[in-house]
């Protein structure tokens, strides 16, 4: 069995936990808050399938169509991360329309910098093949876009941080111990991610989707 068919089955595994949480979040839809935390499973679903199939994937094309599928959650991932944590801090108040106009602006900017790369090659400036491991992979250089993306991403990322840093503080030992699973919940939805896109750790393949399912079990 290849190392590219092994990491995507334990992707399909992953894929399999997410549809049971996600079955959680619809038997308690009446909640706000579990309402967000679905959607950011849902987000985190397209990323992970995508890259399960990316990976079983032999030529660029086959790729890029699944990055775009990919696409489909990757930008909603930051929005619903904020959304979800003023709800749990008792911010639920500052989510009038025109605060979700304004948050909305990253993630528009992605979907449209990454599906208009064709016409302009600022997110995606080349895509090559490269086959050291022992399977295709893709190799793609980032341009200007991209990194931008990165920016507001994890600006999203703080700003999340802050809030919840700001209630454990504030809060009671029980809280204390929620925000605390949240907070590592975080690291592996938003830390696996950013030492990937920054290329602090020379890893092969993307170490994101593997990193998912354990931040929505947290």
């Amino acid at each position: 069995m290849s190392y590219n068919f092994i990491l995507s089955s334990i992707l399909f595994l992953f894929i399999f936990c997410f549809m049971i949480l996600l079955y959680y979040s619809w038997q308690n839809r009446e909640s706000p808050l579990i309402v967000s935390y679905g959607l950011g499973v849902v987000a985190a679903f397209f990323y992970t399938f995508g890259y399960a199939f990316q990976l079983l994937s032999t030529t660029i094309d086959q790729m890029m169509f699944w990055i775009h599928f990919q696409y489909i959650g990757i930008p909603f991932g930051p929005i619903i991360w904020v959304i979800m944590i003023l709800q749990f801090t008792g911010n639920g108040r500052f989510l009038t329309k025109k605060t979700i106009a304004l948050l909305s602006i990253g993630p528009l900017y992605t979907l449209t910098a990454h599906f208009t790369n064709e016409w302009h090659h600022l997110f995606y400036r080349s895509a090559a093949l490269d086959f050291s491991q022992g399977f295709p992979l893709i190799v793609l250089d980032r341009g200007p876009l991209f990194y931008l993306h990165i920016g507001y991403a994890y600006s999203y990322h703080l700003i999340g941080i802050a809030l919840l840093v700001y209630f454990y503080f504030k809060s009671n030992r029980e809280r204390k111990k929620q925000a605390v699973l949240m907070l590592i919940g975080s690291l592996f939805v938003f830390g696996f991610p950013f030492i990937h896109s920054i290329g602090a750790m020379k890893v092969p393949i993307d170490i994101s989707p593997f990193g998912l399912v354990f931040s929505s079990l947290f």
